[in-house]
């Protein structure tokens, strides 16, 4: 017997009518997160399309195990293995073809990320792996080639356990299941609200604070089965028909609130997500024959890209990141276009030669067992890369992005240099917790905020005050403390008591301004890496100049290098490396420089100091001191100051302007 014709529509699920229209949902759900990964300042709430899938996903399984279940055939045995001649086919593609794209173009560090990346996606657990690295210090997004398959992880997680809860509840009680599901839905999304005050990572890794999104499917699921027989249809004909169409149209009109609305810089999931959800469950729920489903979502041309959505959402990113990693930068939008155009070709070609006959063919029913050991080969080479990290980039360079490697993963020789960058006894955030959390540390050093002479300078910010710290020390005279308090990746903004416990900026500014308060420096130096609260720097700077500080120096962004400064060199200046370059800054960070410039006013209460300006000239920004690019560069990440980076700052601008200070004071 031959395959069905691809192209069409694919054979349905056992005990379900295909429905063109989820796969024009699909569609847009992928079209959503493709065009954000490839444009992400065009299209910066595209990752709802994640939580379209995870409701669409809930609703089609609970939906085929329900009909399974009422008719006599579902067996666990049987579910599984359509999930495995669904899931494993072109996630087993992508997974050796990222292997073998990263041994060519990947350096041996970032080769062993994918190694583990691998291991844990085979394993379906990436969104775990994600979850513990997703902290202040862990590697940008864009470095990370499986990255998306966090949410095939959160997906194949719920697809163990689910079917065997269903299963239980409808041999029990089968009318007790929209009630347990609903308790279900509620305390999933209980979870989620509460983590993302405390642990954002967890809010969106976690498969226990996701989870609702499933269940929503899955209740939507159940609420619209003829088995279950819920009083939930509208009798009249033509009312069902108006409802359905209204149903429909409020659903397109909220998933677009969700695509204008959100961005990345609101919590997410977190109350938000409703927004992505509710409009996917009304779009579902108003059926194939509402006027948008028959007219928008199966429409040829969304219901085409809707059939090859999982093979295209596991292609796309790994190409974009792997290009990026090849030509050293995001490329033009003309290249990720031709990365997206490429994607969805070898999702067809994955879809049509693959998956499609594999899945709806008379596969042999040893494809189940060949497909789970090939996974697990996968996941064997996995181990074996981070393990080894072969690579054929040159052994040279290889040499030079291992020595910068041991940056991250805090090995010699850059353990001795990371304790005088980071200064971490004074950072409120909980660096040594096993998974990452908002919750800050009890207290700090006091060696951070006690002085030990009558001249006081105080650094308040982020991880950019604390590795100002080694320069300053270096070069202050001895009569003169250095205070520090901060925390990674906080700003000084205005303090909100109630999250005092719970959130580690708000206790890091409050401590810092009742240090302030308290120690009434001579100096107070704020520098951070993040945008500028003008209004606020303003407020804090008369306010300490009120008690009795003498002086505020607030400082300009460090240069921000994109990407790494290290891989800068080593993708573009291999060969000869100039002390100073005019290529690859962060034009995003130093929009946020120029920009808090032209806030400022002539009578600040705080003295502004360019850190682009010092590092910067007509010549380009200083990369590496001491003639030598290795122990020299001048930062180990994007932005960062190295000791010797620091030392050059402190020498040549902090440590002049403070002492200038004491000195005319001395003189009075």
């Amino acid at each position: 017997m031959h395959a069905p014709a691809v192209g069409s529509k694919p054979a349905p699920a056992v005990g379900t009518a295909y429905r063109p229209d989820i796969d024009g949902l699909r569609a847009v759900a992928v079209i959503s997160v493709v065009g954000f990964h490839a444009f992400p300042h065009s299209l910066q709430s595209g990752f709802v399309g994640v939580d379209i899938f995870f409701v669409i996903s809930g609703f089609l399984i609970t939906s085929i195990i329900i009909a399974d279940l009422a008719n006599g055939s579902f067996r666990l045995p049987t579910f599984y293995a359509r999930r495995v001649k669904r899931i494993f086919p072109a996630l087993i593609v992508v997974l050796l073809a990222a292997l073998l794209l990263g041994c060519i173009f990947l350096y041996t560090d970032e080769y062993k990320e994918l190694g583990k990346q691998v291991a844990a996606s085979a394993g379906f657990a990436a969104n775990l792996l994600f979850w513990q690295e997703a902290n202040y210090f862990d590697l940008a997004a864009e470095t990370k080639p499986l990255l998306h398959l966090w949410s095939l992880g959160i997906e194949e997680q719920y697809y163990i356990l689910w079917p065997v809860l269903l299963w239980l509840c409808w041999r029990t009680n089968k009318r007790a299941l929209p009630y347990l599901v609903g308790l279900l839905l509620v305390g999933s999304f209980l979870l989620n609200i509460k983590a993302i005050g405390m642990s954002p990572a967890e809010a969106f890794y976690s498969p226990f604070t996701r989870a609702w999104e499933l269940f929503a499917g899955g209740l939507l699921a159940i609420a619209s089965s003829p088995h279950t027989k819920l009083p939930f249809a509208v009798p009249d004909a033509r009312l069902q028909a108006r409802v359905a169409d209204l149903l429909a149209i409020s659903g397109l009109g909220l998933l677009a609130a969700s695509l204008i609305l959100i961005s990345r810089s609101t919590p997410f999931p977190g109350w938000a997500a409703l927004l992505p959800v509710i409009a996917t469950c009304m779009l579902v729920s108003a059926g194939p024959n509402s006027w948008v489903a028959r007219h928008v979502l199966s429409h040829p041309v969304l219901v085409g890209i809707g059939l090859i959505s999982y093979p295209l959402y596991l292609w796309h990113w790994p190409l974009l990141v792997l290009t990026r990693a090849w030509i050293g930068e995001a490329g033009s939008a003309s290249v990720r276009s031709g990365v997206v155009a490429l994607s969805a070709g070898l999702a067809w070609i994955t879809y049509r030669y693959l998956e499609y006959p594999i899945r709806f063919g008379q596969s042999p029913v040893r494809s189940v067992p060949l497909l789970g050991g090939a996974l697990a080969t996968l996941a064997g080479l996995g181990v074996l890369t981070i393990t080894y990290g072969w690579t054929l980039q040159p052994g040279d360079m290889n040499s030079y992005a291992a020595y910068f490697d041991a940056f991250r993963t805090g090995v010699s020789p850059a353990r001795e240099e990371l304790v005088e960058i980071n200064q971490n006894q004074c950072n409120f955030y909980d660096f040594e917790s096993a998974l990452p959390t908002r919750i800050p540390r009890a207290a700090i050093s006091p060696d951070c905020y006690t002085g030990h002479s009558p001249r006081t300078v105080l650094l308040w910010g982020d991880s950019h005050a604390a590795h100002l710290v080694y320069g300053l020390r270096k070069t202050l005279p001895s009569d003169t403390s250095l205070l520090l308090v901060y925390a990674s990746g906080c700003r000084p903004h205005p303090i909100d008591l109630t999250k005092l416990a719970t959130d580690y900026c708000e206790k890091s500014n409050s401590f810092a301004v009742s240090t302030i308060e308290k120690v009434v420096p001579d100096v107070v130096v704020i520098s951070f890496n993040n945008s500028f609260d003008t209004d606020y720097l303003r407020q804090v700077s008369r306010e300490m100049k009120q008690i009795g500080v003498k002086r505020v120096i607030v400082l300009g962004l460090a240069p921000h290098w994109e990407p790494f400064l290290f891989k800068v060199v080593m993708q573009h200046y291999w060969q000869f490396t100039p002390a100073r370059i005019l290529t690859h800054l962060d034009q995003h960070a130093l929009g946020i420089d120029k920009a808090f410039q032209n806030e400022l006013q002539a009578n600040e209460p705080f003295e502004y100091r360019s850190l682009y300006d010092f590092f910067c000239n007509r010549d380009g920004c200083l990369i590496y001191l001491d003639r030598n690019r290795r122990e020299g560069l001048v930062s180990f990440d994007n932005a960062h100051l190295r000791p010797l980076a620091s030392l050059y700052l402190a020498e040549h601008l902090l440590t002049p302007l403070i002492q200038r200070d004491f000195q005319s004071r001395a003189e009075e």
